[in-house]
């Protein structure tokens, strides 16, 4: 007789059927994190004026403060872009494809919030980072509770041994 399925069982099995090892994903993600941590690293210690790069490279006329405060907020972005990439490679690592859901819910709903109030006329990209980087920790915060409680799912016996 069969056991029971869970409710994630038929997504586990697509992904898994689509992603029989995960080592390259993991890899990958791996070297994205690494990547996101060395930029966020320069951007902490080198602390380039993005605010007047902006200013002067971006055509037309914005308004004056349509790139105020990103100098602040980009550090800690990145510091959570770092954060997310890392809990996907662990997510990844350990099959729990359930909690890349909630884990980019966040971000995306965001972006989708400020798709339907932000005038893209003359967008203030601080607030439209604001409310990405909002997204990212509640999100990041959210998974990582989740994954308490998930469990990790079971190894796939290969004809090389157990993977």
């Amino acid at each position: 007789m069969n056991p029971p399925i869970s409710p994630y069982e038929p997504i586990s099995i697509l992904l898994d059927a689509k992603l029989q090892s995960p080592r390259v994903g993991v890899w990958l993600l791996t070297i994205a994190t690494a990547v996101c941590a060395l930029l966020t690293a320069t951007l902490w210690t080198l602390q380039p004026d993005v605010e007047h790069f902006l200013k002067q490279s971006v055509p037309g006329h914005p308004m004056p403060d349509a790139f105020d405060n990103l100098n602040a907020a980009i550090p800690t972005s990145m510091i959570l872009v770092t954060v997310t990439s890392a809990i996907s490679a662990r997510v990844t690592k350990w099959r729990q494809y359930v909690l890349l859901i909630p884990l980019f819910a966040g971000p995306l709903l965001c972006v989708g919030l400020v798709s339907l109030t932000e005038e893209f006329a003359d967008p203030n990209w601080s607030n439209i980072l604001a409310l990405v980087t909002i997204g990212m920790f509640v999100s990041c915060l959210v998974t990582c509770a989740l994954s308490l409680f998930c469990k990790p799912a079971r190894r796939i016996k290969t004809s090389h041994g157990v993977e």
